[in-house]
């Protein structure tokens, strides 16, 4: 009996011990990154360490945001307030212009009115991404064009106000794919800088965006603003996609036009090399004789580096070569 118990045990062990590894086998890692994802991966390090040596060149840091949901607030933080810390204030605030506006902003949301609220108060929660509705808004709220920039010290697209609001120096702000956004910062050698910080918001964080959604009038006239947000219909991933995939190609046409202009160099100094020495032979007296015999330039020139500056060796050679 107590054998028959053991020989149970030990089956029970043999059996959870093929249980232990067929479980090990199932939750081996089978989704390690392909060859292309990892390739993918490098050409985008690589376009962003480009971007960011164009903007340093430009004179221009970027002040990196944390990848949390909330970088296009961080952002505008760091634009207006010159720190990303009043992100959630700037939030909430966007959130209470959208409301007050809220007829005028429905038109872009699907569901229209009937959704308002809902996306509202979906928008109003720390950590989800925002998209061209609040950056509009925040255009408006700080009477300010808000610039886009992806892999270029250009931008790819603009938000603009208004009337004379579109003379004030623009909030900059950068796309990097997968809905990230970051802060454009003048450095202080640039004399944008004096713009940036002009702009910069001195009072307490939410005092100007509560005062101006106070004043402002629902009802006005939007029609430079509806023109403008539907020209900005742009999808900006594809936009970083298409710079990761032309990279390349940019590069491969980069160094055949280098190779071509610098082919052209090498022929125009020979070409300045040669005037340059077909002047210095020209001052000599002896190839001015061997000229006026009626032999040309290049033969004179050949006849003096081979005879010296002899010339009835010269001209021997010249008669003899023409037997």
């Amino acid at each position: 009996m107590k054998k028959s118990k053991k020989n149970k045990k030990n089956k029970n062990k043999q059996k959870q011990s093929i249980n232990d590894t067929q479980l090990k086998e199932n939750i081996k890692p089978s989704n390690k990154p392909s060859k292309e994802v990892i390739a993918k991966k490098l050409k985008s390090d690589q376009l962003e360490e480009k971007f960011q040596k164009k903007l340093k060149n430009r004179g221009y840091n970027l002040h990196v945001v944390p990848r949390d949901g909330n970088c296009l607030f961080s952002s505008i933080s760091d634009q207006v307030y010159g720190t990303e810390k009043n992100n959630s204030i700037i939030r909430e605030k966007c959130m209470d212009y959208i409301q007050k506006n809220s007829l005028f902003y429905s038109q872009f949301i699907e569901g229209g009115e009937k959704q308002m609220n809902a996306y509202i108060e979906r928008k109003r929660k720390a950590g989800i991404w925002a998209d061209n509705l609040e950056i509009q808004a925040l255009s408006e709220i700080y009477k300010r064009p808000i610039e886009i920039y992806v892999n270029t010290d250009k931008p790819i697209k603009s938000f603009s106000n208004i009337g004379s609001f579109k003379n004030r120096f623009p909030i900059k702000i950068s796309y990097h794919g997968n809905n990230h956004y970051n802060s454009m910062v003048p450095d202080e050698i640039n004399y944008e800088y004096y713009f940036y910080k002009k702009e910069l918001i001195l009072s307490k964080p939410g005092e100007y965006e509560n005062d101006f959604i106070q004043k402002f009038d629902p009802n006005t006239k939007f029609k430079d603003i509806f023109d403008n947000f539907n020209n900005n219909d742009i999808d900006l991933d594809a936009c970083v996609e298409e710079y990761i995939s032309k990279d390349e190609e940019f590069l491969i046409n980069e160094a055949i036009e280098n190779s071509k202009i610098n082919m052209i160099n090498v022929i125009n100094n020979n070409e300045k090399d040669k005037q340059e020495n077909d002047e210095v032979y020209l001052n000599n007296p002896i190839i001015q004789n061997a000229l006026e015999f009626g032999f040309d330039l290049t033969e004179a020139i050949e006849s003096l580096k081979i005879c010296g500056p002899n010339l009835d060796l010269m001209l021997n050679y010249l008669y003899d070569k023409k037997k």
